[in-house]
């Protein structure tokens, strides 16, 4: 009965992740070619299929003429499995067709963001910290690799040691959220590590970094004049209290390619001036003939922006808000905390955050009442939910749609709330841990459970 079913897509997809991308290295932002406008362009976003390449919903030829750029060498296409990774941020040049949806790839450029020990691991938060910096996950991060026999799939199996390699997005405050965490082995006190940061301060040969990670500039010259606040990527070697540099480089907010091109920027806000967003790195130009659907736009939205480059920006047809949602309620609120600034449905308070889209009124909190039927999108956050997404409607079937967390006999958990499937006997039999389904059903307040009666086929 929802008219949205993204966790659907994102399942099938691997990770349209939420919260894509700061690639590091080949500039920045999440490029996206979609909508029916064909012709030359970039993309930037994770890999979230193959057969050739799916970046950012187009499906991208690969083939001997393609050259794919990863640390340590360049490959042609021919075999794009054994060079890319789903959830790895790349940028591709190449052509869109016309359908919006299939392309040809001349070039695919991939760099991580982040190398180096993981630390401070917090399941609770949903973070690890790299030499200091803060690194988000999300539901949809990729994890692998392991450590020895160690495999790791989650924050759950990760460990402070952990030699990681890190994709993902700028956050706002000189943090990552990340779309792919890779372990390789551990890490040893001397070992490389790269980072991207904003500088907090700047003395002879020597950085602090916005961290507080302290980077030692006596082997590197770098080509511009290193000053507070400007994002730098280094590489280099970590001895325990300093990083001492081989390589310094700015990462400015300037989006190559040529003037025309197509190009579209997936990330999060992490500055707004006037008419112009900055979006994963990349600036963002505001005109008025831009479709902004009537979205306020504030630091740590997710957003995708849309149009074409000009010296450089990206002059925006359209910017849309971008969710990430794995969990889906349809259902009728049961009470409303606006100080805590949440909203109840079945059991479960779900936060309503400035990032949040609501459909059909201008505001939420001041708006919503008791009885009032909703559809909500929401993912985790830390312990809690959080809504991405919530429409207003006049009535309907309640409805909840997830991964299942747990089974107990004929009960199941999703996203919190009990669901009794003792009517669904045979839809039971086939269902395990992490499958994702949506149903149809009633909550009931006395059981304080939702009794599933349907599988929603929509």
């Amino acid at each position: 009965m929802f008219a949205l079913h993204r966790f659907r897509c994102a399942a099938a997809a691997l990770a349209v992740a939420l919260l894509l991308v700061a690639c590091g290295g080949g500039g920045a932002g999440g490029l996206v070619s979609e909508g029916g406008i064909g012709g030359s362009g970039v993309s930037m976003g994770p890999v979230t299929g193959y057969g050739s390449v799916f970046v950012n919903g187009v499906e991208y030829t690969t083939d001997g003429k393609t050259r794919i750029v990863v640390p340590g060498g360049t490959y042609d296409g021919s075999d794009e499995r054994a060079v890319l990774r789903i959830g790895m941020v790349v940028r591709v040049e190449g052509r869109v067709n016309a359908d919006g949806t299939t392309g040809t790839a001349d070039r695919i450029v991939y760099d991580s963001a982040l190398r180096g020990p993981a630390a401070g691991i917090d399941v609770g938060a949903s973070q690890f910290e790299l030499l200091g910096q803060a690194v988000y996950v999300s539901p949809t991060t990729r994890f692998e690799g392991s450590n020895g026999a160690r495999l790791v799939t989650g924050l759950t199996t990760l460990q402070d040691g952990d030699h990681v390699e890190v994709s993902g997005f700028r956050g706002t405050g000189g943090d990552f959220h990340a779309t792919r965490v890779a372990v390789d082995g551990g890490w040893a006190v001397g070992g490389s590590v790269e980072v991207e940061d904003v500088i907090a301060s700047v003395s002879a040969n020597r950085l602090v970094l916005q961290s507080g990670l302290v980077v030692d500039l006596s082997a590197v010259a770098p080509d511009f004049v290193p000053a507070v606040g400007q994002w730098v990527e280094v590489k280099g070697n970590y001895d325990g209290t300093a990083l001492v540099a081989t390589e310094l480089s700015i990462e400015d907010d300037v989006m190559a390619g040529e003037d025309g091109a197509h190009a579209e920027v997936e990330g999060i806000i992490t500055a707004v001036n006037s008419n112009r967003l900055v979006v994963n790195g990349v600036t963002v130009r505001i005109t008025a003939d831009t479709d902004t659907g009537g979205v306020h736009f504030v630091p740590g939205q997710r957003v995708e922006a849309e149009g074409e480059l000009r010296d450089g920006i990206l002059v925006a047809e359209e910017i849309e808000m971008h969710t990430e949602s794995e969990l889906e309620f349809a259902g009728e609120v049961l009470s409303i905390d606006s100080t805590a600034g949440t909203v109840r449905l079945f059991n479960q308070d779900i936060a309503v955050g400035a990032a949040t889209v609501i459909e059909n009124k201008a505001t939420f909190l001041q708006d919503v009442r008791a009885g009032d039927f909703l559809e909500v999108h929401a993912g985790r956050n830390g312990n809690g939910l959080l809504a991405t997404e919530i429409e207003f409607e006049d009535g309907g079937e309640q409805s909840i749609g997830g991964p299942v967390d747990a089974i107990d006999g004929a009960l199941l958990e999703i996203g919190g709330v009990t669901v009794d499937m003792t009517q669904l006997p045979g839809v039971l039999a086939g269902l395990s841990a992490g499958d994702e389904i949506e149903l149809n059903g009633a909550w009931d307040p006395g059981l304080r459970r939702f009794v599933a009666t349907a599988v929603d086929s929509d």
